[in-house]
Formats: structure tokens, sequence, C-alpha cells
């Protein structure tokens, strides 16, 4: 009888143990699952690939009809209608870390030419004090660093936003960003334009868009905004520095002055810019002003107070590019110009628009064209 007792006892402690080790078994997969969520979320929004990753984009298309005479009556060159799938773009973003991120956008325009519009590394240390390096917007004007169409008025940009401000403006550069007290800064060295290409018409053709840029020459930019109210922003930015040049480098800077305002139905912007070039060093046949100036101011006004917008618009736009020259260089009245745009918004969403304007271009030559314009735009 002792002898059953005890087997039955052993047989008992043998599935005890084995019961138990099965348990324990268990019980460290669960801890070591448990422990592995737990890191995750200590890890917040970037432990999930899905989460890293930003994608979104914009796109606009237009339609443009030249009057075939100009502002004096005389005949200009038969150019049809032309419709353009003018800029298709497409954002892509990758949360490293809280701390690292990379920032990108790749453009198509006139649907068959492709274009990094830029590409950085942003360490964010603190809403105050952070730093970017890469291929990056430079911090200048109103419409470079948010040119989404449905964010402005107008089928076209201005004039003065691509001539003497030459969006959308991109080179390598680095430097650092942040906001406090109710001002929000940039601080970069950059890459400077290109001066061999610059003419009477401004410096647009100067951009070296990051494609195996010339870095011998190197500029600094500053901007500085304040955004105390929500519905207004009031800002300043500064270039300063030297373009590339195949003879000299060439003296090259841009300060502009902008405000804009958002207030209930009320669409405002304005901006003044002057800017100065070495012009004497570059040669006469460029054309090249030493002084260019400008300004615009666009206003608007929803007048349906609902989620769909229908804004009126106007924008008054005087700019010179020849505002003063060199000697040896020929002042062309053709660079004095004023256009005058009249044309009305939809957006049946926030981030759908339709556009149609027209443009009254004149300069002191007298050979300003007018045109009609449509657009339709988007962005996510």
């Amino acid at each position: 009888m002792q002898v059953k007792v005890l087997a039955l006892f052993v047989a008992f402690v043998c599935s005890l143990s084995a019961h138990s080790a099965t348990e324990l078994e268990n019980l460290s997969k669960k801890v070591d699952a448990l422990s592995k969520e737990i890191t995750l979320l200590k890890m917040g929004s970037t432990s999930s690939w899905t989460d890293r990753v930003s994608i979104g984009g914009y796109g606009e298309m237009t339609y443009t009809n030249n009057r075939s005479e100009n502002e004096s009556g005389s005949k200009v060159g038969g150019a049809n209608p032309q419709v353009d799938a003018l800029r298709h773009v497409l954002y892509v973003g990758y949360k490293f870390n809280d701390r690292w991120s990379m920032l990108s956008e790749i453009e198509i325009e006139h649907a068959d030419e492709i274009y990094l519009e830029f590409a950085q590394l942003d360490y964010n240390y603190s809403k105050a004090l952070n730093f970017r390096a890469g291929l990056l917007l430079t911090p200048v004007g109103i419409v470079n660093q948010m040119h989404e169409p449905a964010t402005f008025v107008g089928v076209k940009r201005s004039d003065i936003e691509s001539k003497i401000i030459p969006s959308t403006w991109r080179e390598h550069g680095l430097g650092l960003f942040g906001e406090s007290h109710d001002f929000e800064y940039h601080v970069y060295l950059m890459n400077s334009l290109n001066g061999d290409s610059f003419s009477s018409s401004g410096v647009r053709s100067g951009r070296q868009k990051g494609s195996q840029a010339t870095a011998r020459s190197l500029s600094y930019v500053a901007r500085l905004d304040w955004k105390k109210l929500n519905w207004l922003t009031l800002g300043a930015s500064a270039y300063v520095g030297k373009a590339n040049s195949s003879s000299k480098d060439v003296g090259h800077n841009i300060f502009d002055g902008h405000a804009l305002v958002n207030y209930k139905n009320l669409y405002a912007r304005a901006l003044y810019v002057h800017s100065s070039i070495d012009a004497k060093k570059l040669p006469a046949s460029q054309n090249v002003g030493e002084k260019l100036h400008g300004f615009y101011v666009e206003l608007g006004y929803d007048v349906v107070p609902s989620e769909l917008v229908v804004m009126p618009y106007v924008r008054r736009e005087h700019y010179d590019t020849q505002d003063d020259v060199p000697a040896g260089v020929t002042n062309s009245k053709a660079t004095k110009v004023e256009n005058t745009v009249l044309g009305i918004m939809v957006k049946p969403l926030d981030n759908i628009s339709f556009k149609a304007d027209y443009t009254l271009q004149e300069n002191d030559a007298k050979t300003g064209v007018d045109s009609f314009n449509l657009g339709m735009g988007w962005h996510f």
C-alpha cells in the first residue's frame, strides 16, 4: 500500500513539473511579447513603417490664350492657345525617429520634365531650434515655400516672384529654423545662382536646381515672420551673396518685405522686393540690370460664406528688371511692366481650386500682350 501511495505521489509530482514547465514556457513567451509591445509604445508614432511615411502632393493645369495684338495695336506672333500640365508634384517624407526626418518632393513640369523640387534632412531639437540640410527651398518672398495652387489667387504666380525672386527656387544648403515668441525664423547658407544666365528680364534662368550646381560662391539667407495673430503674417527676408560666373563672381542681393491676411472672408497679400546685381562684372551683351525692384498687391473676397469658396480677386503688379544699368548696357523700356489681373477662384473644397482670369499687361515700350487664363489645381 505504501508503495502504491509513493508511486502515485511521484507520478503526481512529475505531472505537476511537466505542467509547470509548459506554463513557464508560455508565460515566458507572453512576457517577451509584452516587452516588445511596451518597447514599440515607447517609440511612439515612429514605431510602425506606415506611421513613419508621409505621402502628399499637388498639381496644376493651365490654359492660356494670348491676344493677337499688343497694347499699341500691332500684330504679334500668331501664338496658338496653349493647355499645359504645368506641374504635378509627389511629396514623400519619412520619420526615422522623434528627432530625424526626411522630406522630399519630385516634380514633373509640362508633363515631360522631371525635377527634384527639394530633398532635405531635418533634425528637430525643439520648437525654437532645429537643423536642416539638403536641397532646400530658398526662404524668400511669399510663394516660394508655399505654392500649392489652392493657396493663392491667380492662374499664374506674379511675375515678380518669377523674374526677381525666381520661384520655385531651390538650391543646396544647410541652416537653422524654428519658432519663438510669435516669430518664425530661417537662417541658411546656400549655393548661389548662375550669373552667366542672368538677362534683362531677371535672374530666373540662373537657377541651378541642385543639378551638378557650381558651388564656388555661397549666399546667406535669413527670414523672419511675425505670426502672433492667426489671420496675419508680417515678415521680411534677405538674400546676400555672390552669383557664380565664368569670369568673376558677381554680387547679388535680394531684400523683401511681405504681408499676408486671411481674415474671415478677406484674402490679401502684398510684397515689395529690391534686388541689386554687380552687373558691370558681367558681359554687356547679357543686358543685366544693376537694380531690380517691384511690388504687388492681391485682394480677394469670398462672396459665399460656406464650405464652397467663390472669390473674385484682383492683383496689381509693378516691376522693373532694369531699374538701373551699368555703362554699355542697353536699358529696355520693355522691362518696366505693370500687370493687372482680374479673376475669380472657386474652391469646392479647401484643397481644390478652379480659376479664371484676364491679365492686362502694359510696359513702357507699349508691347504688352493681354491674356485670358484658366487653371485648376489640387493638393493633398
